[in-house]
């Protein structure tokens, strides 16, 4: 109930901030690929592939513009490198997100580039890690309810409709609540350095396209 009250707000914030301001938004879908991995001190880990799909509106002048997305994204890395288990142990997390951005483009009629940054909210609708047998465990109550991130990257539109788009996501706070040790203690009885391996902050680059109405 709190997160949809959440989300009820950011959307009613921006739809106040587009009449105060006089601007007629546009709309689109976006959809494509994640390619992410979490960054644990001390931890080897490897980069998988997951999906992201969602809306968004555009408003603003032809050179600045305000970008509100809705994405729904899903999230996996591999964690390698334990001094104590050889097994690896993967990760997937669900969220919905919700980025802000403020991008800066050249309304070239043909091929406008764009650039742009701006934070982003996500909320983890489902976490999920492997025990030693390979079994998928839920630990979404190990983590926030809410986690920041700053994006930063440039997209491509064509025809002034189709949208190529690329970005990095740098993942400002911390996913988990508890030590990741402890959570692999929880769920694997060998495991037993509760005390190590604390913050996990994931890093994703994101490769989508879109089609604006």
């Amino acid at each position: 109930m709190k997160r949809t009250l959440f989300l009820t707000l950011i959307a009613l914030s921006l739809m106040a901030t587009t009449s105060s301001a006089g601007l007629v938004p546009s709309y689109g879908i976006k959809g494509g690929l994640n390619i992410s991995k979490i960054n644990i001190e001390d931890i080897e880990s490897s980069t998988q592939t997951g999906y992201v799909g969602g809306v968004f509106m555009d408003l603003g002048s032809p050179l600045l513009h305000l970008q509100a997305e809705l994405l729904y994204s899903n999230r996996k890395s591999n964690l390698e490198g334990f001094s104590t288990t050889t097994y690896q142990v993967e990760i997937k997390n669900h969220y919905i997100q919700v980025p802000v951005l403020a991008k800066f483009g050249l309304p070239i009629p043909v091929a406008s580039p764009s650039v742009y940054l701006g934070p982003e909210v996500s909320i983890p609708i489902k976490s999920q890690m492997t025990t030693v047998d390979g079994d998928w465990v839920d630990v979404k109550d190990f983590n926030k309810s809410l986690v920041w991130s700053m994006i930063i990257g440039a997209d491509l539109k064509l025809m002034d409709r189709l949208i190529l788009d690329i970005r990095y996501d740098i993942g400002m706070s911390t996913l988990n609540d508890t030590a990741v040790g402890d959570i692999l203690d929880d769920i694997n009885d060998e495991f037993t350095e509760g005390e190590s391996y604390r913050d996990i902050k994931d890093r994703t680059f994101s490769v989508m396209v879109g089609w604006q109405f």
